[in-house]
Parts: structure tokens; sequence; C-alpha cells
């Protein structure tokens, strides 16, 4: 396990997992840095991480390096079981999903469900702010506040059908990797702050509204809410206060 170190954004360890400020981000507090390789935040799941419609997974990211940034991930872990949720940022440098926003979404038959939004410039080294809405019928991504259309796939395929989305047999969270099949395992290489899970669909208002405040932690909806302002230690406390603390540790 890595130990986290808190340093500034001129001085970070790109090799280790760590606490990092985020200069370009609104407001006091820190964020973490992965070095594409092998850090993660592991996150014990319980039923209110289940990512079943309606639903909005919400972060910040940044990167400079146009990998399949692999940012969050719900699923089971035994291989050959299939199931699970993905959230990627980027793509393969040398095919069609370079820099596009994409959500992946997987059923418990094995079945792949790909979700993508139009190209557009996210690994840029700079904040980008990510919305992914589900609410039972439809997928929604938003890129700083703006809808992004849906060119890959289907928005529909996040409707709470069992066929991609509804995931309700949760055997794993992370964030910073995603373990595709218990086989797979693809990680971030950048850096992740104010990652939110709410079991409703934010509206586009809602979501701009709140995409440079902190949240007190009791708003309507929030069952998961990761800072990743501690400064020293490897838990990442979930601030939120709705359910039972949901804490993450890194590896």
């Amino acid at each position: 396990m890595k130990q986290l170190f808190f340093f500034s954004a001129a001085v970070a360890l790109a090799t280790s997992i760590s606490f990092a400020q985020p200069p370009s981000l609104p407001g006091a507090g820190n964020c973490l840095s992965f070095n594409g390789t092998s850090d993660y935040v592991e996150i014990p799941t319980y039923a209110n991480l289940n990512f079943a419609a309606p639903a909005t997974i919400s972060f910040w990211f940044k990167s400079s390096v146009d990998v399949e940034n692999n940012v969050f991930g719900l699923g089971k872990t035994t291989p050959g079981t299939g199931g699970g949720f993905g959230i990627v940022v980027g793509g393969n440098p040398t095919g069609t999903l370079t820099n596009e926003l994409i959500t992946i979404l997987r059923d418990s038959n094995n079945r792949y469900g790909y979700v993508s939004s139009t190209r557009t410039e996210v690994i840029d080294n700079r904040w980008h702010h990510i919305a992914v809405v589900c609410n039972g019928t439809q997928t929604f991504i938003y890129l700083d506040g703006i809808s992004k259309p849906i060119t890959v796939g289907s928005a529909a395929d996040c409707s709470n059908d069992g066929k991609y989305g509804g995931q309700t047999n949760i055997t794993s969270a992370s964030i910073g990797q995603v373990t595709w099949n218990g086989i797979k395992t693809e990680f971030t290489n950048g850096q992740i702050d104010e990652v939110r899970i709410w079991n409703r669909a934010l509206t586009q208002t809602e979501i701009r509204d709140n995409l440079c405040q902190k949240l007190i932690g009791n708003e309507t909806g929030l069952v998961g809410y990761w800072r990743f302002d501690e400064t020293s230690g490897t838990t990442a406390y979930d601030s939120q206060t709705n359910v039972a603390p949901n804490n993450g540790t890194l590896k």
C-alpha cells in the first residue's frame, strides 16, 4: 500500500498516488494524483453505490496523457461473470476515440454497451468537470456543465432494463481504475477531485449550480462524496451524511 504525501502541484511525485493542490480549481482543498499504472482508491461497496437508474456520477478531472483513463468503476470481480459500470475519459491515441469523453456500461450477462459523447478536447492538462446522468430512460453526459451529444451507442442504453444499466449486484468499486469482468484492469493517468454519487438524476441546472461549490454533505440524494482534502494517511473520507459513510482506501 502506498503512503500519501502532501505536496504542491509543482513538485508532484508522478510515481505515487498523492494529495496535490489543484491551483485552477476554485476553492480550498486538495486532489488525488494517479500514476496510470497502479494507483487507485478502493471503496467498500454497499447498496447505496449500486448504479441503478436514476443516478448521477460527477467529478473533476485533469490529464495530459491521452490514454484510456478509467476514472470510476463499479463492477463484479469474479472472472467470467460480467457486470459493472465504468467511466472512461479519453481513448486510444491511435484510434477514433482520441479526446472523447466515454461512458462504458456492461450488464451481468456479459454484454457490452458503449455510450460516448462527441469528440471533444478533454485531455489538455486543464481541469474539466464531468457528469454522467442516467434517468432510467436516457443517458446524459455533461462536460463543464454543457450537455454533449451522444454519438456512439444509444442514450437509451442507460435505461434500467437490465441490458446495460441498473447494476444491482456490485461487489467492487474504485476511483482511478476499472476492472472489466474481473480480468482486465486499467488505470487513470492524471488527477481527480470532488467525486460525487447521487441516487437521482441531476438536472443540468443543478450540475451547473454545484459545479464549483463544495457541498455540505446532506444534499438530497447524495450517497457518496469524496473531496480528497486529506493531507496525509491512506484514507479518502466519504463526506456525505445521508447514509453510512463509505470511506475509501488508497492503494
